[in-house]
């Protein structure tokens, strides 16, 4: 058998009851006896305000009339419902003692049963008056809080941690879009629509605050705070758009172990507060850097400045830390003559909340010196403290003041009346002089009392309603001078902003009266018509003549001298008389002047007329017609006249091409001969009389070929090439060219060039007439310096991506010309004196032909010349590029002497005999030797069995399938073009280098030199 356990004595039971919270008890049911206490502890009848009573105790009707009726009923049934389910009951319920004090006490039990029909209770009992009172003195701040929150637009949320639930108020869902029951009752739900860079830093969690260094479940955590969290963060709505908001938190309910369970807290939507602060940011930074100056000032006594942005020393010299640490009075920086009415204005801001606009007046500098401002100021409403503080955006005015002092000065000094009114209040802001002389002084004064009153108005009922008056012009009188103004009105800005009306009056006094003695002559405004050698009518819209003034009657049906009230139909015939009538609509349409053309027969002769018709007003056309039969005759002899004076022109050129080729022809030939004879072995004076020949041919042929080109050029038949050529190239040539006369003439050529490495750009355009240019203007330098220096420069700049502006500046320290001559230096034939020629020669052409070229080159030549001192000749070109300049590669080009140089190997030469025997002795002469064919065919067969370095063909030989069959088969092979200067090449041949007649051996060595096909001799 089990041993039984020995009841547990009395008095321990009672020291282990009073280790335990509340009070211990014990109670029976059964059907017999009823409800029956069978334990209690001291502290249970305590909680009732009984004395202990004798155990079992069966409660009266007075015990449980202590417990209030709606809780006695949940007792019942948790007690009924404990012994169903055999276990525990809990309940929070009141009681109330016979002093009407109601206290909460907290009790649970857990049921046994002994038998069917019996049942036991064990459990405690605890007095929770207090705590229950706290709790629900906190359940209704929370609900005052929660009612503050909505009504203020905030939301509130509870975090019950131990559920890991959080509850979200419908105004916080509705803050970013979502209803109830859309968004998880869960923190993940919330925490992932935080915006990237707001989320926390802590990789252990996924608490929202990125400043927080610890979560819930760390020792140090925010959630052992005792205060309250703040936090600001974006998060993200429905819609997909972020909202800022701050989010206010705090633990307002602990489990026993002090852990936190309940986190309460509110969110509020921040977003336009931060917006603001980013407008101000930005506002801050566009005053920081711009010329507009903001200064903030309290609004007390003396207006202690408690910011400004930090432009503002540009404009007073203090700056902004001076002015706002120690908070400097405003008003002791206005100036004093200004205090009082800053004064008033700021009263009026004060006053209606209005935003003074420009208000101008004087601040003193930190040199005390006076600084016209225009400032827009306002109360500033912005914070908390707005109420108290005036904030001013200030504008540096100084310039304009100085411009309305100028632009008065300026007033003052016409004859014109001019007159400034304020339309808001009538009063005059200014009258200049001119005004003062009529009217006295008018400033400050009303428009309508001492400027207005005194006019008649030519309309009558014209009045001076200022609104009226925006823009119009009408004509006055004024009765005291007894002069008439026409006087125009117009609505300006003002120079501090307001729009005003500008009054001018211009003296029409005379104009009037010529009107009036006008009006009263008719028969003198009638003679004045007749006086015009044409026929004029005055047109209705509908194309009748209202009145006329028949110069002529041939054109019309009508000899009366004036036709009046008759259509167009009984005037002339019916064709041109619907001709006129259409061009009368059609200047009634466009308003503008119509031109008609149309021919009558009259007397079996064809007489030509022309008809103007303008619109006078609403209701009249004027109509004027002038007989053009000699006119257009006299047109016709003029026309015939230019063109025989074009075919005479044509003719001359002709001509003078023809005989240019016919003299060159031989001339080649002489140059020759001359150039053999002066290798052979001649006397002193045979020498001279040989270089006496040469020098009369050049310059014969330099004649010849000037009175050409200026032949051309007059009949507008010079064609300029358009090929790729490198400018520096061509310019360090021609130079180089020269350098043996300059020094023999014991002067000194140089050669400069600005164009940067990455401007080496190959131009298109006429290279050898530019040559043609550059030779004229160098030559005539070395002619008229003696014993100096010619430099020529040269520089190019772009003008966009594709053209170029060339310049060619030729300076020399030679004789110089006056200025009063410079303009003769361009006229054919023209030399700055007599003597000039006879001492230096020439024919007067060179300049006027190169200024021609280069202007038809779209170019220009400028002339700067001090006499004694020298000239500076300058040639500015607009050419394009062969390719953008932003593709072109830098070439390093540098001006280099020649060196005399022999060929490798034979030339060809393709010509048609004339000179043959010529080229073949110059050539020989320095060792060059050539083989000589008429025929192309033939040329090809030579090319194929020779070694040639060049080949040299005339221009009349070429043709394109030749040259394409070289270009095919030998492309490596040089070929030069021989070029008479009266011929000029096929644009298809214009890529191939040229050399002009007469060929010489030196040329011939030049361009091999090119090449490469040289040697050293």
């Amino acid at each position: 058998m089990e041993e039984k356990k020995a009841p547990m004595n009395h008095d321990v039971l009672l020291e282990i009851a009073k280790s335990i919270p509340g009070s211990l008890f014990q109670c029976e049911y059964n059907k017999a006896d009823g409800f029956s206490i069978t334990y209690a502890c001291p502290e249970f009848w305590n909680i009732f305000q009984m004395n202990s009573q004798p155990l079992p105790y069966f409660p009266d009707s007075d015990f449980f009339d202590m417990i209030l009726e709606e809780d006695l009923t949940a007792l019942y049934q948790s007690m009924t419902k404990s012994m169903e389910d055999q276990d525990l009951w809990s309940l929070d319920f009141r009681i109330q003692y016979p002093t009407k004090e109601v206290r909460w006490v907290h009790a649970w039990a857990k049921a046994s049963d002994q038998n069917k029909n019996d049942f036991c209770w064990n459990g405690y009992i605890k007095d929770i008056t207090d705590d229950k009172m706290q709790r629900l003195s906190l359940m209704e701040d929370q609900k005052r809080w929660r009612f503050s929150l909505e009504e203020a637009g905030a939301g509130f949320w509870e975090w019950d941690i131990k559920n890991e639930t959080i509850y979200r108020s419908a105004q916080t869902l509705r803050m970013i879009g979502f209803e109830e029951g859309e968004l998880a009752s869960n923190t993940q739900s919330w925490f992932e629509r935080i915006h990237p860079e707001d989320r926390p830093d802590c990789p252990d969690c996924d608490i929202p605050y990125h400043e927080l260094k610890r979560c819930a479940i760390c020792p140090d955590g925010w959630f052992d705070s005792t205060n309250t969290i703040e936090m600001t963060y974006r998060i993200r709505k429905k819609d997909g758009a972020y909202l800022w908001v701050l989010d206010r938190g705090k633990v307002v309910e602990r489990n026993p172990d002090e852990t936190p369970r309940l986190f309460f807290g509110y969110i509020i939507d921040i977003t336009s507060q931060k917006n603001l602060e980013e407008s101000l940011k930005a506002e801050r930074a566009l005053f920081e850097h711009g010329p507009t100056s903001i200064i903030r000032i309290k609004n007390k006594e003396e207006w202690p400045i408690v910011y400004s942005s930090k432009n503002i020393s540009n404009l007073i010299g203090y700056s902004s830390s001076e002015l706002t640490l120690q908070e400097k009075p405003f008003l002791d920086l206005i100036h004093p003559d200004d205090q009082a009415r800053v004064l008033r204005e700021a009263k009026d801001i004060e006053r209606t909340n209005k935003v003074s606009q420009n208000f101008i007046y004087r601040l003193i500098n930190d040199q005390r010196e006076p600084v016209w401002v225009s400032v827009v100021s306002k109360k500033d409403t912005r914070f908390e403290d707005s109420e108290d503080h005036f904030i001013g955006y200030i504008n540096d005015f100084t310039y304009i003041m100085q411009s309305k002092r100028q632009m008065k000065t300026v007033m003052n000094a016409v004859k014109t009346l001019i007159l400034v009114i304020d339309p808001s209040d009538d009063a005059i802001l200014f009258s200049n002089e001119a005004a003062h002389q009529i009217y006295g002084k008018l400033e400050g004064k009303k428009s309508i009392d001492h400027f207005w009153s005194y006019h008649q108005f030519s309309t009558s009922g014209k009045k001076y309603p200022s609104e009226e008056l925006d823009e119009m012009d009408f004509v006055t009188f004024h009765p005291e001078s007894t002069k008439w103004y026409e006087t125009s009105v117009a609505t300006i800005e003002w120079i501090n902003g307001k729009y005003v009306h500008l009054v001018i009056q211009n003296d029409v006094t005379e104009l009037i009266e010529a009107l009036d003695s006008l009006k009263q002559s008719e028969e003198e405004k009638e003679s004045l018509l007749r006086a015009i050698p044409d026929n004029i009518f005055i047109l209705n819209t509908q194309g009748k003549c209202l009145k006329s003034f028949i110069r002529s009657s041939e054109s019309t049906k009508k000899k009366d001298w004036i036709i009046q009230e008759r259509p167009l139909e009984d005037c002339f015939s019916n064709a041109v008389a619907k001709e006129l009538l259409a061009a009368c609509q059609q200047a009634i349409q466009t308003n503008e002047i119509i031109f008609l053309e149309y021919e009558l027969t009259i007397d079996h002769k064809t007489k030509q007329f022309e008809a103007r018709f303008l619109r006078l007003n609403q209701d009249t056309i004027l109509m004027i017609e002038r007989d053009m039969t000699n006119i257009k005759e006299l047109q016709q002899i003029t026309e015939n006249a230019l063109n025989v004076a074009q075919d005479s022109v044509q003719v001359k050129s002709q001509f003078l091409a023809n005989m240019s080729h016919e003299i060159r022809t031989p001339m080649n030939g002489i140059i020759g001969y001359v150039d053999l004879l002066y290798e052979t072995s001649l006397s002193k004076s045979q020498e001279k009389y040989v270089q006496g020949i040469n020098a009369g041919i050049e310059t014969l042929m330099h004649t010849i070929n000037s009175v050409l080109d200026l032949s051309r050029i007059e009949s507008g038949q010079l064609d300029l090439e358009k090929v790729p050529f490198n400018p520096l190239e061509e310019v360090a040539y021609i130079v180089e060219s020269f350098l043996p006369y300059a020094e023999k003439n014991n002067n000194q050529i140089t050669f400069t060039h600005k164009i940067p490495s990455s401007l080496h750009a190959t131009l298109l355009g006429d290279a050898y007439r530019l040559r043609q240019v550059l030779n004229n203007l160098i030559s005539n330098a070395l002619k008229f310096t003696s014993k100096g220096s010619i430099t020529v420069s040269l520089d190019m700049v772009p003008i966009d991506n594709q053209k170029v502006k060339l310049t060619v500046s030729i300076t020399d320290t030679g004789i110089g010309i006056p200025s009063h001559q410079i303009n003769n230096l361009f006229q054919p034939f023209m030399q700055v004196d007599s003597s000039t020629t006879r001492k230096y020669g020439g024919s007067g052409l060179g300049l006027p032909i190169a200024k021609q070229i280069v202007e038809l080159m779209g170019g220009h030549m400028t002339v700067e010349s001090e006499p004694l001192k020298g000239s500076c000749f300058r040639v500015v070109l607009p050419l394009e590029t062969e390719t953008p300049l932003s593709d072109q590669l830098s070439i390093n080009h540098q001006l280099s002497i020649h060196k005399t140089k022999e060929p490798m190997d034979t030339i060809l030469i393709i010509e048609t005999k004339q000179n043959r025997s010529l080229f073949q002795r110059l050539l020989l002469k320095q060792q060059v030797l050539c083989d000589f064919s008429v025929h192309l065919q033939e040329a090809i067969e030579w090319i194929e069995q020779k070694n040639y370095s060049a080949i040299f063909i005339e221009n009349q030989c070429l043709n394109d399938e030749w040259l394409g069959q070289i270009s095919q088969n030998h492309p490596e092979l040089p070929l030069f073009l021989l070029l008479d200067d009266t011929k000029k090449s096929p644009s298809l041949f214009q890529h191939i280098p040229q050399i002009p007649l007469p060929l010489t051996a030196n040329k011939v060595l030049q361009e091999l030199e090119k090449t490469g096909n040289t040697k050293e001799d």
